[in-house]
Formats: C-alpha cells, structure tokens, sequence
C-alpha cells in the first residue's frame, strides 16, 4: 500500500469547501468562482516528505482533497475514504484539554485537526502561521 500511494498525486481546492446550497444562494456562483480564480487547485503528492525530519506522511485532507490523478472516481474515493478512515484511528489521535494559559503547538504540514466544541469557556485564541515549503 505504501509503494501504491506513494506513487500518487492528488488534486486541492478551496472549493471543496463550500455546500451546494452555498454556491446556488444569491451571488454564490460568482463568489465561487472569484475563490476558484483566486486559489486555484493545485496537485500535491500523497505521501510528502517532511521537510525538517526527512519522514513520509499522509497529505490529503477530507476538506481540501478532491480526487486522485489517474484513477477513476470511485477507485479514488474508495482510497480517500480508505485513509480518512485510517487517520480517525484513536490510536493517532492527540486530545488536547485546554486550561488556564495553556498553549499548544502542531505543525499543519503533518498534522490534522478537528475542534471539539466541548468547553463552555471563553478562550482567546492567536494563530500563527509561517511560510513553508511546497509538499514534495
């Protein structure tokens, strides 16, 4: 399986993103198509190296990642659901509890995050991004 994938590239798009109902809602194709004019979908391999550490890791995302090239859609969706799967295994999972000044670092090139709205508490949250490097 990791010699298959590793020969793989995949297609990302913004647009991905956005629900039926919001691209036929009012102005919703015409601001479809400026974010699809603006950030153009782009291949990326599905296995990347990282960049620092030299390690193989999985780069899809089930909100970005469209299709795989060269397969037909249902050989690609089977795959891309294969691994989604396999990335909600618990066992790769880290839960982290958030308390007073916590702070909490991931790298985004490696990493994949979901929010868990379980808190009832206000938090104060500041992002910050760095350019990297593109997958490869």
């Amino acid at each position: 399986m990791k010699t298959f994938l590793s020969k793989l590239k995949a297609v990302h798009s913004i647009v991905m993103t956005n629900t039926k109902d919001e691209i036929l809602s009012e102005n919703g194709l015409l601001r479809f198509a400026k974010m699809q004019k603006a950030l153009p979908p782009v291949e990326h391999p599905l296995i990347r190296t990282h960049p620092e550490t030299g390690k193989k890791c999985i780069y899809v995302n089930e909100a970005f990642t469209s299709h795989i090239i060269g397969l037909n859609r249902n050989e690609s969706d089977s795959i891309l659901n294969f691994i989604y799967k396999h990335l909600h295994n618990p066992d790769f999972q880290c839960r982290f509890i958030w308390e007073k000044n916590s702070i909490a670092f991931w790298d985004n090139r490696i990493t994949q995050h979901f929010a868990v709205g379980d808190y009832n508490t206000k938090r104060t949250m500041h992002r910050l991004t760095i350019e990297g490097t593109k997958p490869n």
